[in-house]
């Protein structure tokens, strides 16, 4: 919720379960490409839609998945979760 409100600027209008338990991530992970920018739509601080664009620095974050194909995660090349890449009440840093 505090990160939510962080986001948004409000409160959330709803909040979704997710069904079964979290993925872990893999110890193991296949590398699917860089990610030299983040784009997303969202209504955060006003409640208008508009779609946000994000560069990430050099050298880019990794997207990866588990040997199983199933999950996303955004890894350093040292394979740490996020890598530079943080969420702040600015919005995406990194």
């Amino acid at each position: 919720m505090r990160t939510f409100r962080r986001w948004h600027g409000s409160d959330p209008s709803n909040v979704i379960a997710v069904k079964g338990r979290p993925t872990p991530m893999p110890s193991t992970l296949v590398v699917l490409g860089t990610v030299p920018e983040i784009v997303y739509t969202s209504r955060k601080w006003d409640g208008k839609s508009k779609t946000y664009s994000h560069d990430t620095s050099q050298p880019h974050p990794l997207l990866v998945t588990g040997p199983d194909g199933k999950g996303l995660w955004i890894v350093d090349r040292n394979g740490r979760p996020g890598g530079r890449v943080r969420v702040t009440a600015r919005g995406l840093v990194g």
